[in-house]
């Protein structure tokens, strides 16, 4: 290939030269008609294709195609790598004190004003956006989701700093591990689990001793906005609840309410009957 001008390009003429990609090579008329070297492109013996059991496979030099997006953030060979990594963190570190998960609100979001300005191209108050219907909000939002994700990784980088700080407010966390999901409402979502330093272990430790460490860091009371336990806290229960039986939520809802913090082991030599009976009490909504 030799350039001519800043727009032209002139092919060199080689009749033995098939440059890949040229059309003409690739789909000649002759080449269509020509049945006898379509079968040219399957390996064959005596003339049939060759059957794919009969290739030996070598499965080292074919993960090397899925192993080379490891280090694409979210791609399957990225989490396969990710997920071993947990486990030695597991086999090493044991069973994690604390599961969290952390939920996006942004429709509670004062800052995100700031999508005044690249939606609409205007400044918002933060009357008008606490005024703003919910619908009006997440038209807001579905606007400049990628604004939205990326004011919740800051907050949430703000809020691990906390969580690891020297004020330990959920105890001195030796290593965390956490992975951020989108939901199908297109809100981030984390869950996220921390190893706390000597920390009780489950079956090792009492439960008294389990229940009270879990009592110095974690309530029940109500805070002192109650509307934020009430629509934050509650649970509303969705088509998928019942999926598993008519009139159950398969999640437990509503949970019986408790004195105190207590350490649920599974029922043991219960025999069918009793179970039966259980249910049957569960579905007339007696323990409800």
């Amino acid at each position: 290939m030799a350039p001519d001008s800043d727009d032209e390009w002139t092919e060199v003429q080689n009749e033995d030269a098939n440059p890949a990609g040229s059309l003409d090579t690739m789909l000649a008329p002759q080449f269509d008609n020509d049945s006898s070297l379509a079968y040219c492109f399957a390996p064959s013996e005596g003339g049939q294709p060759r059957s794919r059991t009969k290739i030996r496979v070598h499965y080292s030099s074919i993960y090397e195609g899925f192993r080379v997006f490891r280090t694409v953030r979210g791609s399957p060979p990225y989490w396969e790598k990710t997920k071993k990594e947990l486990f030695a963190m597991i086999r090493q570190l044991g069973i994690p004190t604390w599961f969290i998960s952390f939920s996006a609100a942004e429709t509670r979001w004062v800052h995100l004003r700031i999508l005044g300005r690249t939606v609409h191209n205007k400044e918002y108050s933060d009357g008008e956006m606490l005024n703003m219907t919910w619908h009006e909000k997440s038209e807001l939002i579905q606007s400049d989701p990628v604004t939205c994700a990326r004011h919740f990784d800051y907050m949430i980088r703000r809020f691990i700093n906390v969580l690891l700080s020297s004020y330990h407010p959920v105890g001195e966390i030796a290593d965390h591990f956490y992975r951020v999901e989108f939901q199908q409402r297109g809100s981030p979502h984390i869950h996220m689990l921390a190893w706390v330093s000597n920390a009780p272990v489950y079956e090792n430790a009492s439960n008294t001793e389990v229940a009270s460490f879990i009592d110095k860091y974690i309530t029940c009371k109500k805070p002192t906005s109650e509307h934020l336990a009430l629509n934050l806290q509650t649970h509303s229960h969705a088509k998928t609840c019942r999926k598993k039986r008519e009139g159950v939520c398969r999640f437990g809802f509503p949970i019986p309410s408790m004195p105190r913090t207590m350490i649920l082991t599974p029922l043991e030599n219960v025999t069918t009957d009793e179970k039966d009976q259980f249910s049957a009490l569960y579905d007339k909504g007696i323990l409800e």
